[in-house]
């Protein structure tokens, strides 16, 4: 059975995930607040935007788990709630951004030339640029809400994902197995795609779990400068700067949605590091 598991390499690559101690917690913390995010209309107790007159600031209670704010809103729901704002830009972002800057990187790195030199310098004029700063130029010309700083999330993220398959197929072209595929009549276009491009999915497995935490931080990050998504509809940055006038007296009210923003980036942190240690045959710590 063990060797069937190995034949495939998902399960076998799945199972020594599970083997971490790092890996499972990751996984764990992860997905238990994934799913009570994405579960947060059955979950959650009242709806985000529901005010209870006469119950603004009550603290943490049997009936608001987590208190409630200024306008009587419970926070506990809006946490829940915000939390899909968090997980769909984090991940929706590098999805894009993995999706072009792959692409890119495949011509660049495969065709090499002029090819490779506009694609380059492309992604160095936005490296040039500090993430927040590049950010908020990309929010101040679009708009702010949560599609646009995703979009911005994922135009930070590009670069990166383009040099590392770009350097990966530069590699990987080297190879004999592809000029056997060239001796064999492969056009270019099936010897990039299927044949070099498989070869550099493990670093850029590892760069994508290391770019979602920082998405998620930087979505927090332009919510919380009302840059994100935009108010009543609630995220864990804009929650955050909402609570920045109420600290002494409602110190509950940012305490819980920066503890489950906290959370969510600890466990993918530990999940990037086990996917990282597994990938890098030279940092091999599972046990």
């Amino acid at each position: 059975m063990d060797n069937e598991l190995d034949r495939r390499p998902s399960r076998a690559f799945l199972k020594r995930l599970l083997r971490s101690r790092s890996g499972r917690f990751g996984l764990t913390l992860v997905l238990v607040l994934a799913l009570l995010s994405l579960l947060s209309p059955l979950v959650a107790p009242f709806t985000p935007l529901e005010m209870n007159r006469g119950d603004e600031f009550e603290p943490p209670s049997a009936r608001y788990v987590f208190g409630t704010d200024q306008f009587g809103r419970d926070i506990f729901s809006r946490v829940l709630h915000g939390g899909r704002i968090s997980l769909l830009v984090g991940f929706g972002s590098i999805g894009v951004a993995a999706l072009i800057g792959v692409g890119t990187g495949l011509l660049a790195g495969y065709l090499l030339g002029w090819v490779d030199s506009a694609v380059m310098r492309l992604w160095d004029v936005l490296l040039a640029f500090p993430n927040i700063f590049l950010g908020i130029a990309v929010v101040a010309v679009l708009g702010p809400g949560s599609l646009v700083s995703a979009l911005a999330i994922a135009a930070m993220n590009m670069p990166h994902f383009s040099r590392i398959t770009r350097a990966a197929v530069i590699a990987e072209k080297q190879k004999e197995y592809v000029e056997a595929a060239r001796a064999m009549g492969a056009s270019d276009g099936r010897i990039a795609i299927m044949s070099i491009l498989p070869n550099t999915i493990p670093p850029l497995l590892a760069q994508i779990a290391t770019a979602i935490p920082r998405a998620i931080l930087l979505e927090a990050s332009l919510s919380f400068l009302g840059l994100g998504t935009q108010p009543p509809r609630p995220s864990w940055g804009n929650m955050l700067e909402d609570s920045r006038d109420f600290l002494w007296r409602a110190p509950w009210y940012g305490l819980y949605p920066g503890l489950a923003l906290f959370l969510l980036v600890l466990g993918l942190i530990f999940l990037a590091n086990a996917i990282r240690d597994l990938l890098d045959p030279t940092r091999q710590n599972i046990e």
